[in-house]
């Protein structure tokens, strides 16, 4: 039962974190006046999940800031004596790592 929160929490974290990068993917390819900006950044976004490796460039920060947030809000659910081994780790280069293990979720990230 445990488990069922923390991938909740992980595929929550993965999807609002993907839309903020498009947006942010959208407004650098608008404001270039160059749409491949958008297709070859949702492309290494994808690349770099499955592989659990950071997305580069602004498509990045826009996830780590997301899942930033999502941390925030988490820090109100957690009971005192909760063990951070527990919980997926959801900050820094982890953000990233952790991703590639949910192959359904990355399957939604059409390119």
């Amino acid at each position: 039962m445990q488990n069922d929160g923390v991938l909740t929490e992980r595929e929550a974290g993965a999807h609002v974190a993907e839309l903020r990068s498009r947006v942010v993917l959208a407004r650098d390819a608008i404001n270039a006046s160059d749409k491949s900006i958008y297709a070859t950044g949702l492309l290494a976004m994808k690349t770099a999940l499955k592989t659990g490796k950071p997305i580069s460039g602004s498509a990045g920060e826009a996830f780590k800031g997301e899942l930033s947030d999502l941390l925030e809000l988490r820090k109100a659910t957690l009971f005192k004596d909760t063990s951070y081994r527990r919980i997926a780790d959801l900050s820094g280069a982890e953000a990233f790592a952790t991703m590639q293990y949910m192959p359904t979720v990355l399957k939604k990230i059409s390119v």
